[in-house]
Protein backbone atom coordinates (compact mmCIF):
# COMPACT_ATOMS: atom_id res chain seq x y z
CA UNK A 1 0.00 0.00 0.00
CA UNK A 2 2.49 2.21 0.81
CA UNK A 3 3.83 1.80 -3.14
CA UNK A 4 -0.06 3.34 -3.76
CA UNK A 5 -0.06 6.51 -1.83
CA UNK A 6 3.72 7.31 -3.65
CA UNK A 7 2.19 7.24 -6.67
CA UNK A 8 -0.84 9.32 -5.69
CA UNK A 9 1.55 11.87 -4.89
CA UNK A 10 3.85 11.65 -7.48
CA UNK A 11 0.43 12.43 -9.99
CA UNK A 12 -0.76 15.22 -7.50
CA UNK A 13 2.44 16.64 -8.24
CA UNK A 14 2.08 16.48 -12.04
CA UNK A 15 -0.87 17.97 -11.59
CA UNK A 16 0.08 20.85 -10.23
CA UNK A 17 1.87 24.58 -11.49
CA UNK A 18 2.44 23.66 -15.72
CA UNK A 19 5.44 24.26 -17.08
CA UNK A 20 6.41 26.01 -20.07
CA UNK A 21 6.62 22.75 -22.18
CA UNK A 22 3.28 21.64 -20.93
CA UNK A 23 1.69 24.19 -21.51
CA UNK A 24 1.99 24.35 -24.82
CA UNK A 25 -0.81 21.84 -24.75
CA UNK A 26 -2.61 22.46 -22.16
CA UNK A 27 -6.15 20.48 -23.21
CA UNK A 28 -4.14 16.62 -23.59
CA UNK A 29 -2.16 17.40 -20.34
CA UNK A 30 -5.00 17.84 -18.71
CA UNK A 31 -6.74 15.17 -20.65
CA UNK A 32 -4.17 13.02 -19.51
CA UNK A 33 -4.29 13.90 -15.82
CA UNK A 34 -8.22 13.39 -14.98
CA UNK A 35 -7.21 10.12 -16.88
CA UNK A 36 -4.25 9.29 -14.27
CA UNK A 37 -6.16 10.71 -11.44
CA UNK A 38 -8.92 7.95 -12.07
CA UNK A 39 -6.15 5.37 -12.90
CA UNK A 40 -5.05 5.95 -9.26
CA UNK A 41 -8.49 5.55 -7.39
CA UNK A 42 -8.95 2.81 -9.57
CA UNK A 43 -5.66 1.34 -8.61
CA UNK A 44 -6.53 2.16 -4.70
CA UNK A 45 -10.08 0.16 -5.06
CA UNK A 46 -8.92 -2.87 -6.14
CA UNK A 47 -9.49 -2.55 -9.73
CA UNK A 48 -5.78 -2.90 -11.44
CA UNK A 49 -7.29 -4.11 -14.82
CA UNK A 50 -9.42 -0.83 -14.86
CA UNK A 51 -6.39 1.44 -13.53
CA UNK A 52 -4.34 0.10 -16.37
CA UNK A 53 -6.73 0.63 -19.08
CA UNK A 54 -7.17 4.37 -17.83
CA UNK A 55 -3.44 4.73 -17.59
CA UNK A 56 -2.80 3.31 -20.96
CA UNK A 57 -5.03 5.82 -21.96
CA UNK A 58 -3.29 8.49 -20.32
CA UNK A 59 -0.02 8.24 -21.25
CA UNK A 60 -1.53 8.11 -25.15
CA UNK A 61 -2.69 11.50 -24.23
CA UNK A 62 0.61 13.11 -22.98
CA UNK A 63 3.45 11.02 -21.79
CA UNK A 64 4.82 11.48 -18.69
CA UNK A 65 7.52 9.55 -16.39
CA UNK A 66 4.68 9.86 -13.56
CA UNK A 67 2.00 7.64 -15.77
CA UNK A 68 4.46 5.21 -16.67
CA UNK A 69 5.25 4.39 -13.05
CA UNK A 70 1.45 4.04 -12.54
CA UNK A 71 1.17 2.10 -15.52
CA UNK A 72 3.92 -0.20 -14.07
CA UNK A 73 2.24 -0.31 -10.74
CA UNK A 74 -0.85 -1.51 -12.08
CA UNK A 75 0.88 -4.53 -14.32
CA UNK A 76 2.69 -5.22 -10.75
CA UNK A 77 -0.96 -5.35 -8.99
CA UNK A 78 -1.79 -7.73 -12.06
CA UNK A 79 0.97 -10.51 -11.29
CA UNK A 80 2.49 -8.91 -14.86
CA UNK A 81 6.00 -8.98 -13.27
CA UNK A 82 7.74 -9.08 -16.39
CA UNK A 83 5.87 -6.64 -17.89
CA UNK A 84 6.06 -3.85 -15.02
CA UNK A 85 9.89 -4.60 -15.08
CA UNK A 86 9.85 -3.66 -18.89
CA UNK A 87 8.23 -0.50 -17.91
CA UNK A 88 9.92 0.59 -14.81
CA UNK A 89 13.32 0.17 -17.19
CA UNK A 90 11.34 2.41 -19.50
CA UNK A 91 11.07 4.98 -16.96
CA UNK A 92 14.78 4.31 -15.35
CA UNK A 93 16.35 4.72 -19.00
CA UNK A 94 14.19 8.40 -20.07
CA UNK A 95 17.13 10.98 -20.32
CA UNK A 96 15.67 13.90 -18.34
CA UNK A 97 16.89 17.34 -18.37
CA UNK A 98 18.49 19.11 -15.96
CA UNK A 99 15.62 21.03 -15.43
CA UNK A 100 13.12 18.44 -15.44
CA UNK A 101 9.79 18.49 -13.04
CA UNK A 102 10.73 17.31 -9.20
CA UNK A 103 7.92 14.99 -9.86
CA UNK A 104 9.67 13.34 -13.09
CA UNK A 105 13.08 12.61 -11.27
CA UNK A 106 11.09 11.16 -8.32
CA UNK A 107 9.28 8.90 -10.70
CA UNK A 108 12.53 7.69 -11.80
CA UNK A 109 13.80 7.11 -8.27
CA UNK A 110 10.48 5.31 -7.26
CA UNK A 111 10.68 2.85 -10.63
CA UNK A 112 14.50 1.92 -9.70
CA UNK A 113 13.85 0.96 -6.11
CA UNK A 114 10.63 -1.14 -6.94
CA UNK A 115 12.26 -2.68 -10.06
CA UNK A 116 14.98 -3.84 -7.98
CA UNK A 117 12.35 -5.23 -5.86
CA UNK A 118 10.21 -7.01 -8.37
CA UNK A 119 13.66 -8.42 -10.00
CA UNK A 120 14.63 -10.81 -6.86
CA UNK A 121 11.00 -11.78 -7.50
CA UNK A 122 10.82 -13.27 -10.69
CA UNK A 123 12.55 -16.27 -12.31
CA UNK A 124 15.51 -15.22 -14.70
CA UNK A 125 16.71 -17.31 -17.61
CA UNK A 126 20.51 -17.16 -19.60
CA UNK A 127 20.67 -17.92 -23.01
CA UNK A 128 23.63 -19.66 -24.63
CA UNK A 129 23.86 -20.38 -28.13
CA UNK A 130 26.02 -23.65 -28.31
CA UNK A 131 25.07 -24.33 -32.35
CA UNK A 132 24.56 -22.29 -34.09
CA UNK A 133 26.01 -19.38 -32.94
CA UNK A 134 25.15 -16.92 -35.30
CA UNK A 135 22.12 -15.57 -36.73
CA UNK A 136 19.29 -17.23 -34.36
CA UNK A 137 16.19 -15.70 -33.45
CA UNK A 138 15.28 -16.40 -29.82
CA UNK A 139 12.20 -15.69 -27.93
CA UNK A 140 10.95 -15.88 -24.16
CA UNK A 141 7.95 -15.74 -23.87
CA UNK A 142 7.07 -14.36 -26.71
CA UNK A 143 9.06 -11.76 -26.63
CA UNK A 144 12.11 -11.28 -28.44
CA UNK A 145 15.61 -12.12 -25.90
CA UNK A 146 18.99 -9.95 -27.20
CA UNK A 147 22.25 -11.50 -25.57
CA UNK A 148 22.33 -13.87 -22.95
CA UNK A 149 20.58 -12.46 -20.33
CA UNK A 150 19.35 -13.05 -17.55
CA UNK A 151 15.84 -12.80 -18.93
CA UNK A 152 13.38 -11.95 -16.58
CA UNK A 153 9.94 -14.77 -17.09
CA UNK A 154 7.14 -14.87 -14.62
CA UNK A 155 7.58 -17.05 -11.54
CA UNK A 156 5.55 -20.39 -11.02
CA UNK A 157 4.66 -19.96 -14.81
CA UNK A 158 5.71 -22.06 -17.50
CA UNK A 159 7.90 -20.07 -20.05
CA UNK A 160 8.57 -21.45 -23.66
CA UNK A 161 12.01 -20.43 -25.04
CA UNK A 162 11.65 -20.69 -28.71
CA UNK A 163 15.04 -20.44 -30.58
CA UNK A 164 15.15 -20.55 -35.06
CA UNK A 165 17.29 -19.75 -37.91
CA UNK A 166 17.24 -20.92 -41.25
CA UNK A 167 18.46 -23.83 -42.14
CA UNK A 168 18.23 -25.31 -38.66
CA UNK A 169 14.99 -27.08 -37.19
CA UNK A 170 12.59 -25.02 -34.78
CA UNK A 171 13.92 -25.78 -31.14
CA UNK A 172 11.65 -25.25 -28.12
CA UNK A 173 12.12 -25.40 -24.44
CA UNK A 174 9.59 -25.49 -21.91
CA UNK A 175 10.82 -24.38 -17.98
CA UNK A 176 9.20 -23.08 -14.52
CA UNK A 177 10.93 -21.05 -12.42
CA UNK A 178 10.36 -20.75 -8.85
CA UNK A 179 10.45 -16.72 -7.59
CA UNK A 180 14.39 -15.81 -7.43
CA UNK A 181 15.56 -19.08 -9.40
CA UNK A 182 17.56 -18.68 -12.00
CA UNK A 183 18.57 -21.21 -15.06
CA UNK A 184 20.89 -21.37 -18.06
CA UNK A 185 19.44 -22.57 -21.01
CA UNK A 186 22.17 -24.23 -24.02
CA UNK A 187 20.44 -24.40 -26.86
CA UNK A 188 21.87 -26.34 -29.72
CA UNK A 189 19.51 -26.27 -32.58
CA UNK A 190 19.48 -29.24 -35.19
CA UNK A 191 20.31 -28.79 -39.25
CA UNK A 192 17.13 -29.34 -41.03
CA UNK A 193 16.87 -32.46 -43.04
CA UNK A 194 17.26 -30.74 -46.80
CA UNK A 195 20.51 -28.99 -44.85
CA UNK A 196 21.72 -32.24 -43.81
CA UNK A 197 21.28 -34.20 -46.93
CA UNK A 198 21.83 -31.56 -49.71
CA UNK A 199 19.07 -32.62 -51.75
CA UNK A 200 16.11 -34.76 -50.34
CA UNK A 201 14.83 -35.34 -54.07
CA UNK A 202 18.68 -36.52 -55.01
CA UNK A 203 18.50 -39.26 -51.45
CA UNK A 204 15.39 -40.37 -52.94
CA UNK A 205 16.61 -41.03 -56.33
CA UNK A 206 19.87 -42.55 -54.93
CA UNK A 207 17.58 -45.04 -53.05
CA UNK A 208 15.68 -46.33 -56.09
CA UNK A 209 17.54 -49.13 -58.64
CA UNK A 210 17.92 -46.52 -61.44
CA UNK A 211 21.16 -45.10 -60.72
CA UNK A 212 22.33 -48.52 -59.94
CA UNK A 213 20.92 -49.74 -63.46
CA UNK A 214 22.15 -47.12 -65.52
CA UNK A 215 25.82 -47.15 -64.02
CA UNK A 216 26.25 -50.39 -64.52
CA UNK A 217 25.44 -50.84 -68.22
CA UNK A 218 27.20 -47.76 -68.78
CA UNK A 219 29.81 -49.80 -67.38
CA UNK A 220 29.25 -52.86 -69.33
CA UNK A 221 29.05 -50.13 -72.59
CA UNK A 222 32.29 -48.73 -72.06
CA UNK A 223 33.71 -52.07 -71.14
CA UNK A 224 32.57 -53.22 -74.61
CA UNK A 225 33.93 -50.36 -76.47
CA UNK A 226 37.03 -50.77 -75.29
CA UNK A 227 37.03 -54.56 -76.03
CA UNK A 228 36.59 -53.96 -79.63
CA UNK A 229 38.75 -50.82 -80.33
CA UNK A 230 41.69 -52.90 -78.17
CA UNK A 231 40.66 -55.73 -80.42
CA UNK A 232 40.84 -54.01 -83.82
CA UNK A 233 44.42 -52.42 -82.27
CA UNK A 234 45.60 -55.67 -81.87
CA UNK A 235 44.09 -56.81 -84.78
CA UNK A 236 46.01 -54.08 -86.80
CA UNK A 237 49.30 -54.53 -84.89
CA UNK A 238 49.74 -58.09 -85.63
CA UNK A 239 48.93 -56.70 -89.78
CA UNK A 240 52.20 -54.62 -89.04
CA UNK A 241 54.27 -56.81 -87.58
CA UNK A 242 54.16 -58.81 -90.35
CA UNK A 243 55.06 -56.20 -92.94
CA UNK A 244 57.22 -54.54 -90.93
CA UNK A 245 60.76 -55.29 -90.10
CA UNK A 246 62.81 -54.67 -86.83
CA UNK A 247 59.76 -52.12 -86.29
CA UNK A 248 60.79 -50.03 -89.52
CA UNK A 249 57.09 -49.98 -91.57
CA UNK A 250 56.85 -48.62 -95.00
CA UNK A 251 55.94 -44.95 -95.50
CA UNK A 252 52.08 -46.30 -96.49
CA UNK A 253 52.06 -48.24 -93.19
CA UNK A 254 53.18 -45.29 -91.04
CA UNK A 255 49.39 -44.08 -91.05
CA UNK A 256 48.16 -47.57 -90.40
CA UNK A 257 50.59 -47.29 -86.38
CA UNK A 258 49.01 -44.01 -85.91
CA UNK A 259 45.26 -45.28 -85.65
CA UNK A 260 46.69 -48.07 -83.72
CA UNK A 261 48.40 -46.14 -81.03
CA UNK A 262 44.99 -43.82 -81.50
CA UNK A 263 42.65 -47.10 -81.02
CA UNK A 264 44.76 -48.26 -78.12
CA UNK A 265 44.26 -45.00 -76.16
CA UNK A 266 40.61 -45.08 -76.96
CA UNK A 267 40.60 -48.27 -75.93
CA UNK A 268 42.35 -47.49 -72.57
CA UNK A 269 40.18 -44.54 -71.88
CA UNK A 270 36.88 -46.93 -72.23
CA UNK A 271 38.35 -49.60 -69.85
CA UNK A 272 39.11 -46.50 -67.06
CA UNK A 273 35.62 -45.51 -67.83
CA UNK A 274 34.27 -48.85 -67.35
CA UNK A 275 35.99 -48.89 -64.32
CA UNK A 276 34.56 -45.23 -62.79
CA UNK A 277 31.15 -46.20 -64.11
CA UNK A 278 31.34 -49.57 -61.96
CA UNK A 279 32.39 -47.96 -59.04
CA UNK A 280 29.04 -45.72 -59.30
CA UNK A 281 27.13 -48.61 -59.56
CA UNK A 282 28.85 -50.23 -56.43
CA UNK A 283 28.24 -47.29 -54.73
CA UNK A 284 24.64 -46.76 -55.14
CA UNK A 285 23.66 -50.09 -54.67
CA UNK A 286 24.60 -50.48 -51.51
CA UNK A 287 22.85 -46.66 -51.04
CA UNK A 288 19.55 -48.09 -52.59
CA UNK A 289 19.80 -50.80 -50.38
CA UNK A 290 20.08 -48.66 -46.68
CA UNK A 291 23.33 -49.67 -46.20
CA UNK A 292 24.17 -45.59 -46.03
CA UNK A 293 23.07 -42.33 -47.15
CA UNK A 294 24.54 -40.70 -50.10
CA UNK A 295 26.04 -37.51 -48.74
CA UNK A 296 27.92 -40.12 -45.86
CA UNK A 297 29.56 -41.79 -48.86
CA UNK A 298 32.39 -40.44 -51.29
CA UNK A 299 34.19 -41.24 -54.06
CA UNK A 300 38.22 -40.92 -53.29
CA UNK A 301 39.85 -40.67 -56.96
CA UNK A 302 42.98 -43.14 -57.95
CA UNK A 303 45.06 -42.70 -60.10
CA UNK A 304 48.88 -44.61 -60.61
CA UNK A 305 50.93 -45.89 -63.30
CA UNK A 306 48.90 -47.38 -65.90
CA UNK A 307 45.19 -46.93 -64.30
CA UNK A 308 43.02 -44.46 -62.94
CA UNK A 309 39.61 -45.26 -60.78
CA UNK A 310 37.84 -44.29 -57.84
CA UNK A 311 37.38 -45.62 -54.54
CA UNK A 312 34.05 -45.81 -52.30
CA UNK A 313 34.90 -44.76 -48.81
CA UNK A 314 31.18 -45.14 -46.98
Amino acid sequence: MRWLLAAGAALLIFGAAPGPALAQDDDSRARARELAEKAQDQLLAGDPQGALDLARQAEAAHHAPTILLLIARSERALGQHVAAIRTYDQIIGEKLAQDARPEFKTAQELAIRERNELYRRVGRVEIELVSPTAGVAVTVAGAPAVGVGPHAVEPSRETVVVAEAKGYERLETRLTLQPGEGKRLRLQLAPTATATTGSTEFDALARTPVPTIVSFSLAGAFLIAGAATGGIALSKTSDLDARCVDKQCARADRDTADDVRTLADVSTAMFASAGVAACAGAFFLIVSQGGTRWNEARAVPMLGPGFVGLRGVY
